[in-house]
């Protein structure tokens, strides 16, 4: 049972957040992490969020997607909202004059919401029984049910490019950039790379940049962890193509894992990730059929709030830029939009 101790005085708008507290209990060396302390900080960006906890998801590609809740199980969660508010009410009055019998009091709430969530836990069950078993396809299957690729759901999306440089007009390929072969983007709106990249390198003078919404129209994309046994045999032909022979260049090198990561199903390994897409690696993918990739988050990013990383290979003909989102309004607009990709 809680003390009055335990809730002596207000606390930093992060140690309020379930989330920022679940993060920091599975990894405490997150407080030094600079992305995690730029999350947390973010008060106006979460303060929504904790005020009502129930209603939405965290992290990974849904993270504020608006949950689907069956009747039975959402007439408990109001249940546990009103009691937890009864049970923070009687945890404040001990403190004051009320003493032990608020303590008695936040007890007896306290096993009433262990019942409940029982209840809930229960009905969660069988609501999950009565849900049809979707076989999902492994790396290499083909799967038959699927009358359409992933690119149907990410067209119906609006995927974020984050850059230092404001005033952009379309998204092209940079050949003079970190990533002459593809433009980058995030599904989730609480992504931090989102702020990272249009941030820029403002320690060092430069200006502080922009976001940009973009609505995709891909043809043909290719979903690193979901891949047909068609395109694996065709990329394990590629694979010799671009042994390094003699000294290794930067782009053979890039070329050649990358291309093994989607073949060994390794594509949510960091080192398996394109962290700069070149132009051979473009041509490569394109000559594959695909004007795009879709990746999976990254092995052990998801605890930073990373979510999918989506690249264009031939962004003027396949992204439209439909809004500049300043740095300052970032954060406040990501939330409006948070519920936009469910």
């Amino acid at each position: 049972m809680a003390t009055p101790e335990s809730i002596a005085a207000p606390r930093e708008i992060t140690e309020l957040n379930p989330l920022m507290d679940l993060l920091r209990e599975l990894n405490p060396a997150l407080q030094n992490d600079p992305v995690f302390q730029k999350i947390s900080g973010a008060g106006g960006f979460l303060r929504d969020l904790i005020e009502d906890p129930f209603n939405y998801l965290g992290g990974g590609a849904g993270a504020g997607a608006k949950l689907a809740i069956p009747p039975l199980i959402a007439k408990f969660d109001k249940q546990l909202k009103k009691l937890k508010f009864d049970y923070d009410r009687e945890m404040r009055n001990a403190q004051g004059s009320d003493g032990s019998a608020a303590l008695t009091a936040a007890d007896k709430i306290k096993k009433k919401m262990d019942a409940v969530e029982r209840k809930r836990s229960a009905a969660i069950v069988k609501e999950q029984a009565k849900t049809p078993t979707v076989k999902t396809p492994k790396q290499g299957e083909l799967d038959l049910s699927a009358k359409e690729g992933i690119e149907s759901l990410l067209n119906k999306e609006l995927l974020v490019h984050s850059s230092p440089k404001t005033g952009i007009k379309s998204l092209q390929l940079d050949p003079s950039g970190s990533s002459p072969g593809g433009v980058y983007l995030n599904r989730s709106f609480s992504d931090p790379r989102i702020f990272d990249y249009a941030e820029g390198l403002v320690s060092q003078g430069s200006p502080k940049g922009a976001a940009y919404l973009t609505r995709p129209r891909f043809s043909k994309t290719l979903d690193a962890e979901n891949i047909d046994q068609n395109t694996l045999s065709r990329i394990d032909e590629l694979i010799a193509e671009f042994q390094p022979k003699g000294a290794p260049t930067p782009e053979n090198t890039n070329t050649q894992y990358i291309l093994q990561g989607l073949s060994r199903n390794k594509a949510n390994e960091n080192m398996y990730f394109p962290h700069g897409f070149s132009d051979e690696l473009n041509t490569t993918i394109a000559d594959l059929g695909f004007d795009s990739l879709r990746y999976p988050t990254r092995k052990g990013f998801g605890k930073l709030g990373e979510s999918d990383t989506v690249i264009s290979l031939s962004p003027e003909e396949t992204l439209d830029i439909i809004e500049e989102i300043p740095f300052e309004d970032i954060y406040k607009r990501m939330y409006e939009l948070r519920k936009y990709n469910e």
